[in-house]
């Protein structure tokens, strides 16, 4: 017996350091649409949290850029790096970034979800980034994006989308969502 101890031990061992690192899954939630435009969805943030969308996200208001494909990663980073200053003076304001991924089997979600978390090591990016598994074609109607475009949108306390823009930041869109964060109250620092 003690014989397969040690190298199922050995295994689990291996397990753990391998895994440790690891988060999980998450689900493939249901789609279930809101007046308000943004869809009531659960996802899972890079640091391994469930996180329902809108309620569970924390700011005000929280700017939301979603993106459907790989590939607008870069589109998605010009926004990063665009409201990095109306977030610095409006501390109460949230920026996520929202992948939106059809519904998965839990292997490719978990298999997904850990490649994006080993290539971002910064643990504020990875709790502003919360993937969606669900009906792809639903949540794109419901926010009136298109799966060609990332999507920028503003939700107000009530998650409700109070501005949206699609594609990359310009300064146009910026201005236009400082105006609009302006014109939910966001406070902003002297």
């Amino acid at each position: 017996m003690s014989s397969l101890r040690s190298p199922f031990a050995a295994l689990l061992a291996v397990a753990s350091a391998l895994l440790g690192g690891c988060i999980g899954a998450g689900t493939n939630s249901p789609l279930r649409p809101v007046s308000s435009g943004f869809p009531d969805v659960t996802g899972i943030d890079l640091e391994g949290r469930e996180v329902r969308l809108p309620s569970g996200l924390s700011g005000s208001p929280r700017i939301v850029v979603v993106a459907f494909e790989r590939e607008q990663q870069a589109d998605v980073d010009t926004w990063i790096r665009a409201v990095e200053p109306l977030l610095a003076a409006r501390p109460s304001a949230r920026l996520y970034e929202v992948p939106v991924i059809g519904s998965s089997s839990a292997p490719f979600r978990f298999w997904l979800n850990n490649g994006m978390r080993a290539g971002i090591p910064d643990e504020a990016a990875r709790r502003r980034t919360v993937t969606v598994y669900t009906d792809r074609d639903g949540f794109l109607a419901a926010v009136g994006a298109r799966r060609e475009s990332i999507g920028t949108l503003l939700l107000d306390d009530g998650g409700r989308i109070s501005w949206r823009t699609d594609g990359p930041a310009d300064p146009g869109k910026v201005a236009g969502l400082a105006a609009a964060m302006d014109a939910l109250g966001a406070a902003t620092t002297p």
